[in-house]
């Protein structure tokens, strides 16, 4: 294997942990309790902020996350298919590349991150608020809009 190869397949285990972080907070931040985020807000929580401010403009939040979560898995998929056509597979390397992207997308990227999210979704929800919040920027337009800073 060259070096080459070894930066595909570790640029493909970052795009699906980059999809697994996505589709587990695309499920908590849609799952999460309105009224305990609510609760947490009132209480002075800056992630619990954010994660109610992401919830104002749900449409925006879902469609930068799937986006981003199809991006890198058409990303890794298509790195993987390079990579197994660099190795001599030929056609058929494009078939492997398939069926062994569709695995690890709908195990690693898909059903294992939403399951452990729709289990805490509200803990989860709070963990990847402020990633989620600068990603879809919400929290800063918002923060501005209110007459804030803009940080969280």
């Amino acid at each position: 294997m060259t070096s080459g190869d070894w930066i595909a397949l570790t640029a493909i285990v970052l795009c699906l942990a980059v999809s697994f972080v996505l589709a587990g907070s695309e499920t908590a931040l849609t799952a999460s309790s309105r009224a305990r985020m609510l609760r947490l807000e009132k209480q002075g929580s800056d992630r619990a902020a954010i994660v109610n401010r992401l919830m104002l403009t749900r449409e925006r939040l879902i469609g930068a996350l799937l986006l981003g979560n199809n991006a890198v898995n058409i990303a890794a998929s298509s790195l993987a298919t390079g990579v197994l056509l660099a190795w001599g597979f030929g056609e058929a390397g494009v078939l492997y590349a398939t069926v062994m992207m569709t695995i690890l997308v709908v195990v690693f990227a898909e059903v294992l991150p939403k399951t452990v999210a729709i289990n805490a979704p509200d803990r989860v929800a709070l963990l990847v608020a402020r990633m989620t919040g600068k990603r879809v920027g919400v929290d800063t337009a918002t923060g501005l809009l209110e007459g804030g800073d803009g940080r969280t």
